[in-house]
């Protein structure tokens, strides 16, 4: 009862973000900035109309949300344009990921001798907080992206390269960031390096690419019936959710079974669903 009565509120807070990004359109501002602002307002730093701990309840609805989000956006690379501009987008790849973590690095780094939860750490405690928090703010954000380009109906080159940076950075950082999480435990615990967080690495994604074919392939299935369109609907919602389902289940059996916490991150595998449901089936466009 208490998941309906949020979900309820949910759906309010929905409505008002509707008006509000119609609102943010009328003065040459994107929809999805009025969501975000009315999300702000209505949380728990502004209004407190909800409250911070009661979201974990709603949980459901930001994995099943992401995950087809990241079908939508594995959907965007087809392999014909990919190859046209692999090279910029690489370049442009690499580049911010190069330049930008450095810099995010030595500045975080330096930030810690003045910040007070950071400056009684040891040096290698600060170089692990700079390493992960670079990691983390480079970040960028594929369903943002899509939903700026889906409104404003964008197309050509830029706007495919744009799109293609996005998704190929968001999936470079989720390697980086496990690198930098299995570089910043010796620091903080003075051990010595652990080469095993490169198997582990792998096993993570090749987990994910298996697991993001055979949701590419259910999804293939699905979309192949000749159902009504609001089945087709609901089983892509349970497949989305059932993916973010699927990778916790690993992470909590893998960490009681093997003693090592194997993460097959879901974005990936959506994305990877995504990709393969576009580049290799009939059924991109619907």
């Amino acid at each position: 009862m208490e998941t309906l009565q949020l979900l309820a509120s949910f759906g309010l807070i929905c409505l008002a973000a509707a008006v509000v990004g119609q609102a943010f359109q009328r003065v040459r501002l994107p929809t999805i900035t009025g969501y975000l602002f009315t999300g702000a307002i209505a949380g728990s730093f502004v209004l407190d109309l909800f409250p911070s701990e009661d979201t974990e309840q709603l949980r459901f609805v930001d994995e099943i949300s992401l995950a087809v989000i990241a079908f939508v956006a594995g959907s965007e690379l087809l392999l014909s344009e990919l190859k046209a501009r692999l090279r910029p987008i690489l370049s442009i790849a690499g580049s911010i990921i190069a330049v930008a973590f450095v810099l995010l690095v030595a500045a975080i780094f330096i930030l810690t001798n003045f910040l007070s939860f950071t400056e009684d750490l040891s040096r290698s405690a600060r170089l692990a907080t700079a390493l992960l928090g670079a990691a983390v703010l480079l970040a960028l954000s594929p369903p943002s992206t899509i939903a700026v380009i889906k409104e404003l109906r964008a197309r050509g080159p830029y706007t495919r390269t744009s799109l293609s940076v996005t998704v190929v950075m968001d999936v470079a950082i989720i390697v980086l960031f496990a690198v930098m999480t299995s570089l910043a435990a010796p620091l903080l615990t003075n051990e010595m390096l652990d080469l095993s967080f490169l198997l582990l690495l792998l096993t993570d994604l090749g987990s994910a690419a298996v697991i993001g074919l055979t949701a590419g392939l259910i999804l293939k299935l699905t979309l192949a019936q000749a159902w009504h369109a609001w089945i087709k609907i609901s089983a892509l919602l349970a497949l989305g959710f059932g993916v973010y389902e699927l990778a916790d289940w690993v992470r909590s059996w893998s960490t009681d079974t093997l003693g090592a916490e194997v993460y097959i991150e879901p974005l990936l595998i959506s994305l990877i669903a995504g990709f393969y449901v576009a580049n290799f089936t009939s059924f991109r466009r619907e």
